[in-house]
Order: C-alpha cells, then structure tokens, then sequence
C-alpha cells in the first residue's frame, strides 16, 4: 500500500467527518448548549479513525460498519451513563436520558435551553448522522448519495424555524460535501493509471506514485466556486429577509438583544422573552384612548411543566373576515366597545395576532383562524406577519362586583379549564385556602387571591428565571411561594392553579402589559412590555383578567367595585393618567372604513413562498455547477481550436473527458494508439462499423497532428467524438450516464499539459495504421 493511498483514505474519511459536523452546525439554532458539537465531534472522531484503519487493512466493508457502530455504542455508554459496558442498566438509563429530551424539547421552544439530556441526545444524533455518513460515503462508496441525506438535516431547523435560519449555517456543510466528493473522484480516479504532464514523463515516472496535483487545484477552483455560488446567490434574491443573513438565525432574539422578537408559540415558557427584553417597539395602537392589556394566546392547559396553548381545532375556528361571536358565558352583563387601529412593527415577528379580550371584528388583509372559545387569533399557514397593519373592534366586559357574586353555575365545557395534574405540591392549596379564609363566593376568592400576592410582601425579579431553567413548572411555583421572590410568569401561573384548586375555570393569557404615549393618539409597546396574567370564568360575564403581580410592574389591580369601570379593565381607582376609553356612539358594525388604505400582512404567505422558490433556485444552481462549468470547458476547447493540428487535440482531449465523464478506463500516459485499443476492447461488443470507423478517425487524427509534417483540415473530428460518445455511453446504466452529466469526473481529473508541444516523431512503420478496423 503506498503513502498517496493511505493520505487519499485519510483525506476521504476526513472530510466526511467534516461534512457531519459542518452540516449538524445548522442545528445550533435549537439549542443554547453548543457543547453538543464538541461532544460529536471526539466521539465521531473516534469512530472514524476505527473505519479509516480497517479499510487501509482492507476488511470486510460490513465488517468496518459492524466495528464502528459496537465502537460509537459503547463510547455512548461510557460517555453518557455510570456504566462500562453496554448491559441493560446502561441501555435503561440512556432511554430515560432520551425521555428527558423529549420532554425537555416539548416544552420549550427553540433555542432550548440548557439541559443535560437534550445536550447529550444532540451528541449522540450527530454520531449517528457521522456513522451513516461515514458507511455510505467511505466504506460503501457512494457520496454522492450523501447530498440528499446532508439537505435533510439542514432543513430541520429551517422547518422549525419558518426559514430564519442563517445561510452561513449551510456553508460549512456545503464545503465538507463538496471537497468530500473531490476527495472521492481524486481517489477513485488515480487509480486508473499514470498521470504524465508530458510524453517523457510518462516514461520516466514510476509506477508506484501518482501526480494529482492538478486533481488538487482543480478540486480547490471547483468546491469553492460552488460554495461561492451557494453563499452570494441568496443575496441577489429580493424574496429573502436579509435578517436570514445577519440575525444569527435563530428566529428569536438573540442574547444580546438584537434582531426580531420571535412570538410563534406563546407556551409559557416566557423566560426566552422576557430574559431578552429590549427598547424595541413591537407595536403601534391608536383609536380609542389608552389601550390596555393586548394578548397574544390564551394557554388553557397545565402539563405540570409549563402552561401551553391547548388544541385548537381548524374545523371549528372561524375566520377573521366574519363577525365574532360574543364570549363564551359572557352575553348577559355590559360591556364596553373599543375600536383600535394597530401596526406591527419588522421587530415583532409573530403568528399570534394581538387583539384586546373579547375581539368582535377583525379587519385584516390575510385570513387568521379565531378559536371561538378563546378568541386568541393565530395565522391560517403558520407564517409570521411582522408589519401587518389592521383594525380590531372589541367589546370588553365591565361587570360589576354585585353581577359577579350572582353568577350561576359553571358550564360543562369548562371542565377542562379545572384539570390539574399530578404530583401538586401541598403548598398551592395550603396557600390558597389561607389567602381566601373567610370568602364565600368565587369572585370574592379570586380578589382575595390577587391581593395575597400584591400585597403578601412578594418581590419581582427576572433574576428567577437562570434559577428556574433547571425546574419543572410546579417545582418552579412551589419556589416561588416559599421565598416570595418571582416574575409574572410565577404570578400568574401560581394564581392560576391556586384558582384551579378553588373550584375556579382559569388559565394563563401571555401578551403586552402597558404601552407609552408617544404622540397624540398614538401608543407604543416595547420588547419590555411582554407579560402574563391569569384570566378566570365567571358566567354572565366571561372570562375576566386579574393582576397579581406587584404594583410596581403592573398595572392597577382590578377589584369590580360597583361603580362604572373604565375600558382596559376595572381598576382599584381612577388615577389622573388614566383616560375614558369607551365610546357610547360606536358600532362595531361602523368600523369597517377605518381599515382602509392599511396595509395588509399577505407578505407573510408570499414571502413563505418566494423563499421556497429562491431555496429550490439555488439547489438547482449549485447541483447544476459541474455541468455548466463542463459544458464552458468544452465550449472553450472547440473555440479555441483554429488550425488543424488544434482542431485533432481538441477532438482527442473532448474524446479523452467523456471516457473519464462515464468512468470508463482511461490512461493518459497511454499513446492514442494504446487508448483507441483499449476503447475498441470497450466497444467490442456490439460496436457498428460507424462507431469503429469513427474512432479510427480520431486516432489517426491525433497522431498525425502530432508526428506528421502536415495536416489536413478536418471539420468532421467533431462529429466522431459525439459518435464514439454516444455508443459508450449506451454501454452504461442510466445512474452512470446521469452521474456523467451531472458530476463530470474530468472536471476533478483534468487532462495533462498540453500535448501539442510534443516533439513529432515519425509513425512507427511496423505497426498497421488500420490496427483498431479487425475483429
């Protein structure tokens, strides 16, 4: 075995090693632990180094698999478990590891946050993806295969993400394929014979060491062009956000703050949110004085981990082009009618629509689905509507304390807003019974609830949240109410359940909190103004909000005395900055106009669309390269061939690629006598006269070019090429004759240096110029 055969191995293992790291790079968007990366990369550099060296033995290629998956089993075991060997123990605790993951990424939305087991199962995806990298391109032989396999992984966090992901995340990846497939050809194509830059070196150089080193330059021009293509094309195409490029591609905001705040999944988890707050503005609003409490979704379901957006089922959801029903159990008391005008900002990326509770009608350019028991809005396709412009009509309850003591009894289809999990702490109920000592009616338990918070000596702190990473959601409220100390998601959440416990339907709504006066009419809220609070039924009046998080962050509590309230919400007591909100004279059925001339959020869809077309665009591209190029190389040769002896070696070295192109047999230190033979040996079977007269042609064609005095100008050279082309390209599979369009292997194994410097010599006269016309 010689030393280029064991650089060429270790060169091809190599860069599939690469190519797994570089293209699960792409799934660091999902994660906030990029350890995982390292991890994979010594684990699979282990696994790897084991099938380099038994294929240099030349073992049994199920036997390298077989070696490497026992080899990466047990580096899993020792690595990720208290064991040594694979035993059942071991498998045990790896498949709880695996549980916790799941569960972990059930709950929190990308980028997840900190956790051993998702840490550990990222580690151990990437093996795997390494391994099967490795048996297919390496052992198996067959990278090409491995482009598909390679797109697939990139396009997970693409999918998770509506598309945000950042193209330099494709880069690495897309340059291990490429010189992965370099090393492939080089490899494979050296092997084919002696490589000679002229007709003395073909005899001077040994056997034993083949010259690749214009494979070598030829590799470089070709992965980087591809590479370069697949970066700058992005660029040219106005469909794409140019945030994709420089936003980091997560799809939320990034630590330091910057880039769109992302909204898709409102599930309570907050602490992305609020641990990234920012100045930015998010929205507009104007109409109908102060606005108050905009929210994003209502989470109906507790899963004893965190508060989440229950089913929503698109059979049942009305449309936003229809007039809203009135809240569920809330058609009997009054309410106050509001009418905003609201512009989302490029900041706010989102596909939940804020609205005020309840929203009536909502004029808007796209189709957003209503759930009519929740009446939180969510986007028809999924995509994000940052800058959409639209006017919502709302009529907001304004129930008095003396209505609410009255309510009646609790519908059944608000059973569900009553289920707790297991495993409760006896914490929640010891404490919800004290807050509520001597209160007889629900209402009357509901205020006493949020004043035991608001007034119970608790502190607010974002401070909590690093505390809490590593906690369940019970386990997070549990102690939350042992040391007082939390952020709205605590209060909420923790009234919520307390309520639940009470015999009261709740759930927790997640939207923005209060917004600034920044012209006349016209209000502002802020990355910082994200916040949740618990919502509780009560029938007659519906659901109604409650603020148990302290004054100083919030706003006023509502106590639904039995004076008139004001819009945004019953309140403690006016204060001279709040405003009258409602509008007697106004008719939700009057408001149509007030959305005209706004501009819609249809971008949402047609962006979604443009960038499906721009990705396929630049598949086509960049798996379109090597064709193009080899079809321009050709193109070239033929325009540059003028005079006779220029028009044979053009023919000859045309010839000379397609053998290469369909990976049939070619030595380039061959005289064209030896190789016109060894095609005729090709052509044996079933070759027509034409065929072999047309590959005579060439022969004689070349060696007249080069040894004769004169040359007569031949036109048809060409014409045998196609011809000699064409007759061993049939003698191919259809995958080998695609292979050769579609990746030309002369691109990677070019021909040596010009051959029309030879020195002519004259034609042997022992040998019969007709040798290639027998049987």
């Amino acid at each position: 075995m010689t030393n280029q055969t064991v650089r060429q191995q270790v060169s091809l293992s190599a860069w599939g090693w690469f190519a797994t790291l570089g293209t699960c790079f792409a799934l660091h968007p999902l994660i906030s632990d990029a350890r995982y990366l390292s991890l994979a990369a010594l684990l699979l550099g282990v696994v790897v180094a084991v099938g380099a060296a038994l294929r240099l033995t030349r073992s049994p290629r199920l036997l390298v698999i077989a070696a490497q998956l026992v080899v990466a089993v047990e580096l899993v075991v020792i690595g990720f478990t208290d064991e040594i060997v694979p035993r059942p123990a071991a498998y045990e605790i790896l498949v709880a590891r695996f549980a916790g993951f799941v569960d972990h990424a059930q709950h929190y939305t990308a980028p997840m946050p900190r956790d051993a087991d998702t840490t550990m199962a990222f580690a151990v995806i990437v093996l795997a993806v390494g391994l099967v990298i490795d048996a297919i391109g390496v052992t198996m032989r067959r990278v090409p295969v491995l482009g598909l396999l390679l797109l697939l992984i990139y396009m997970v966090p693409v999918a998770h993400l509506g598309g945000q992901v950042s193209v330099f995340s494709f880069l690495p990846g897309a340059v291990g394929f490429v010189f992965m497939l370099a090393a492939d050809e080089s490899e494979r194509l050296t092997h084919w014979g002696r490589q000679a830059k002229s007709v003395s070196a073909a005899w001077q150089q040994g056997d034993s060491q083949v010259d690749d080193s214009e494979l070598l330059r030829s590799r470089m021009r070709i992965g980087f062009g591809a590479v370069a293509i697949a970066a700058v094309l992005p660029l040219l195409l106005p469909s794409i956000d140019p945030r994709i490029f420089f936003d980091g591609g997560a799809g939320a905001r990034s630590d330091d703050g910057d880039g769109p705040l992302r909204v898709d999944d409102p599930t309570l988890d907050m602490r992305r949110n609020l641990d990234r707050q920012s100045d930015d503005v998010l929205m507009r609003v104007s109409g109908s004085g102060e606005p108050a409490y905009f929210r994003l979704a209502a989470l109906d379901e507790f899963t004893g981990d965190v508060w989440e957006v229950g089913e929503r089922d698109d059979e049942t959801a009305l449309t936003t082009d229809l007039r809203l029903p009135l809240p569920v159990g809330g058609s009997s008391l009054s309410v106050d009618r509001v009418q905003y005008q609201i512009e989302l900002t490029d900041d706010l990326d989102t596909t939940w629509l804020p609205t005020v509770y309840a929203a009536r009608q909502i004029e808007i350019d796209t189709e957003w689905l209503v759930d009519p028991l929740n009446l939180d809005v969510r986007a028809d396709s999924g995509d994000d509507l940052d800058g959409a412009t639209y006017t919502l009509l709302a009529s907001i309850p304004t129930p008095t304390l003396s209505e609410l003591r009255e309510a009646d009894a609790i519908p059944e289809d608000l059973e569900p807003f009553l289920e707790l999990p297991g495993g409760m702490p006896d914490i929640i109920g010891e404490t919800a019974l004290r807050a509520v000592e001597g209160e007889r009616t629900p209402i009357d338990q509901a205020l006493a609830l949020q004043s035991w918070f608001r007034n119970g000596d608790y502190d607010y702190s974002l401070e909590q949240i690093d505390d809490d990473r590593n906690r369940t959601g019970l386990e997070a409220v549990e102690a939350f109410l042992q040391e007082r100390v939390g952020y709205c998601e605590q209060y909420a959440s923790a009234m919520a359940l307390m309520a639940r416990q009470l015999g009261i339907p709740s759930r927790v709504a997640v939207g923005f909190l209060r917004p600034e006066l920044v012209e006349d009419g016209v209000w502002e809220y802020r990355g910082h103004d994200m916040h949740a609070w618990p919502e509780l039924f009560f029938e007659g009046a519906g659901w109604i909000r409650f603020e148990p998080t302290p004054q100083e962050v919030s706003r006023e509590a509502p106590v639904y005395r039995d004076s008139e309230p004001t819009t945004g919400g019953p309140t403690s007591a006016p204060t001279e900055s709040e405003q009258p909100t409602s509008d007697p004279t106004l008719d939700p059925s009057d408001g149509a106009s007030a959305a005209d001339g706004s501009e819609g959020g249809g971008g949402g869809v047609a962006r979604a669309a443009l960038l499906v077309v721009g990705g396929l665009s630049l598949l086509a591209l960049v798996s379109s390269t090597p064709r193009l190029l080899r079809a321009a190389k050709t193109r070239r040769r033929w325009q540059r061939a003028r005079q006779p002896q220029q028009l044979a070696e053009a023919a000859w070295a045309d010839l000379r690629d397609h053998v290469v192109d369909l990976r049939v047999g070619w030595d380039d230190g061959a005289t064209p006598r030896h190789a016109g033979r060894s095609l005729r040996e090709q052509l044996r079977t079933g070759a027509t006269p034409d065929v072999v007269a047309a590959l005579n042609h060439l022969v004689l064609a070349v060696e007249r070019s080069r040894y004769a005095r004169s040359v007569n100008d031949d036109r048809d050279l060409r014409a045998s090429v196609e011809r000699v082309r064409a007759a061993l390209a049939i003698r191919r599979t259809a995958g080998q004759q695609r292979l050769a369009t579609w990746l030309p292997a002369s691109l990677w194994h070019p021909a040596p240096a010009d051959q029309r410097s030879r020195r002519r010599t004259a034609v042997p006269q022992r040998d019969s110029v007709l040798t290639l016309g027998g049987g």
